[in-house]
């Protein structure tokens, strides 16, 4: 048991609940969302889809912001876009790496005379 999930339950012993069957429907739903939540792991296809959802909402915001013509809080929005489209890249760049070598290789390939 990890360390979140251990502070989880010292919660519930906290408030008085020593067994998971204590729990009413709802905050069952909630200790099982929180649960999920500290057992989670991190990938780079979550993080991927969490920098495309991050990407998607400051894009909302920011045509938000510059249909009501607040400069400061596009530009604000602007720079949170840069650093999630660089972290994708960050991302992205070894899958790219590997493109660009396979190519190179196929080229060496078709262009290499065997003598």
């Amino acid at each position: 048991m990890n360390r979140l999930h251990k502070l989880l339950n010292k919660y519930l012993e906290k408030v008085g609940v020593n067994d998971f069957t204590e729990l009413d429907d709802e905050e069952r739903a909630t200790y099982e969302r929180w649960r999920e939540t500290l057992e989670a792991e991190i990938t780079i296809k979550t993080l991927e889809a969490f920098i495309k959802a991050q990407l998607d909402q400051l894009s909302t915001q920011l045509q938000a912001a510059v249909k009501a013509g607040n400069d400061r809080e596009a530009i604000l929005i602007t720079a949170r876009l840069e650093n999630y489209n660089d972290l994708q890249n960050v991302i992205a760049a070894p899958d790219r790496n590997r493109e660009q070598l396979a190519d190179t290789i196929d080229n060496l390939i078709k262009t290499t005379h065997h003598e």
